[in-house]
C-alpha cells in the first residue's frame, strides 16, 4: 500500500481572532480607532523634526533664508548623528575585523612555526646551558 503525503495545511501567523482585512488602529473610513489614537500620540515626534519634514517637501527656491537655513542645519545635524552613531552591521564589521587580524596572526605563526623552532634549536646548539644561565643573571 503507497501512501502520499501532501502538506496542504494553511499557517497563520497574525493577531489571534483578528479577522482578514481588519485593521487594529483604523476604522473603515480611514479614521483611527481610540486605540489609535493612543498609539498616534505615543509615535509623537519633536516640533523641528516635524518642521523639516515640511520643509524638506518644498521647493528650494519657493523658502526664504531662514527656512533654508533651518532645514540645512537639521540635515546636518541628523548627518553627523548618523555617522556618529555605530549601527549594528558597523560593530560586526569592526568585531570581524579584529578576529580577522587575530586569525592571520595565528596563521602566520603556524606557518613560520618550523623556521622559528629550526632557529631557536641552533641558537641552542651554540650555548651550553651553563653559558644562557650565566647570560641570564647578567642582564
Amino acid at each position: 500500500m503507497k501512501y502520499t503525503y501532501t502538506n496542504e495545511t494553511l499557517y497563520h501567523h497574525g493577531i489571534l481572532g483578528q479577522k482578514w482585512g481588519v485593521r487594529r488602529f483604523q476604522n473603515e473610513d480611514g479614521s483611527y480607532t481610540e486605540a489609535g489614537k493612543r498609539r498616534r500620540r505615543s509615535d509623537s515626534y519633536s516640533d523641528d523634526y516635524k518642521q523639516y519634514k515640511t520643509l524638506k517637501k518644498k521647493n528650494y527656491k519657493s523658502m526664504s533664508n531662514k527656512e533654508l537655513q533651518d532645514y540645512n542645519n537639521r540635515a546636518r545635524l541628523e548627518q553627523e548623528y548618523h555617522r556618529l552613531k555605530p549601527n549594528a552591521f558597523q560593530k560586526g564589521l569592526k568585531i570581524v575585523a579584529g578576529a580577522s587580524v587575530a586569525i592571520l596572526t595565528v596563521n602566520q605563526l603556524y606557518q613560520n612555526s618550523d623556521t622559528l623552532i629550526k632557529n631557536g634549536k641552533k641558537i641552542l646548539d651554540g650555548f651550553s646551558l651553563y653559558e644562557i644561565l650565566l647570560q641570564r643573571d647578567h642582564i
